[in-house]
């Protein structure tokens, strides 16, 4: 699931997953098709290019080979509990016309998402030149995603803030709950000029300069930062990533802005 939470005083903030385990490791059709997998997104460089956000790359990719090459493929996904009901969570098929394949699953928006501990079926479709289905292969995976809190807030003095964040205070982003050990934490605070925001956007470099961009590996994030008094009258935006081997990351997003407030000397 990739949702986000208003700032102020929504109870919850966005938890954004995606990635699972296997179960089998592999499903052959009689057709010839194998699926193998998943891989897991790791959180890139590039991801973050004009977003003031952690890598928010979620969901998870398969393999697929064919020992009789189709014309074409394509692949659905849907939940076991309703097999019949394809999600709109596939987002690509790439394929090399030799009988080797991936597609991608995003982790979704909305309310359309996986959800962790469920089995979902995930089907790859051959068709003919001529664009009719010849066969299909479907796997079973169950997903698993890092262990996180039920809830996450920004705070000052102990307080769940509003929509604005005071400059030469420390200022926490709070969790119910406990993260999983041995997760690695990229925790990030981006800034963006509220001349760019006046000007509609309108700017042809990347805007976001980071106040905070720590990356920890342990059983919590760097979740405790402050913000100079020259930023006042800008915006901030707050987001937590957690990675593990094997396991779905986990985001937790703000998704509208705090408006800084210069606080008195």
């Amino acid at each position: 699931m990739r949702t986000t939470t208003t700032t102020g005083v929504v109870a919850a903030a966005a938890l954004a997953i995606g990635g699972l385990t296997l179960a089998p490791a592999q499903a052959a059709a009689p057709g010839g098709i194998t699926i193998s997998g998943p891989t897991y997104p790791k959180p890139e460089a590039g991801d973050t290019e004009w977003s003031p956000y952690v890598s928010e790359t979620c969901g998870f990719e398969v393999s697929f080979r064919d020992a009789t090459p189709a014309a074409d493929y394509d692949a659905t996904i849907a939940s076991a509990t309703a097999p019949g009901t394809p999600l709109d969570l596939v987002n690509w098929v790439d394929y090399d016309g030799r009988g080797n394949g991936a597609v991608g699953v995003d982790c979704g928006y909305d309310d359309v998402f996986l959800v962790d501990g469920e089995t979902y079926l995930v089907t790859v479709h051959e068709y003919s030149a001529r664009g009719i289905e010849v066969g299909s292969t479907t796997s079973e995976i169950v997903y698993d995603e890092v262990g996180a809190p039920v809830d996450a807030w920004v705070a000052v003095d102990g307080v769940r803030a509003g929509d604005t964040l005071p400059t030469a205070r420390a200022i926490d982003i709070a969790f119910e709950g406990a993260w999983e050990e041995g997760s690695t934490f990229t925790t990030r605070v981006s800034v963006v000029p509220h001349e760019v925001v006046d000007s509609d956007w309108e700017v042809d470099e990347d805007p976001f300069v980071d106040v905070l961009n720590r990356t920890v590996t342990g059983s919590a994030p760097v979740s405790r930062f402050s913000l100079p008094h020259h930023l006042g009258g800008d915006y901030v935006f707050v987001s937590v990533r957690a990675d593990k081997p094997g396991k779905a990351p986990v985001v937790v997003t703000f998704e509208e802005p705090f408006e800084v407030v210069t606080s008195p000397p």
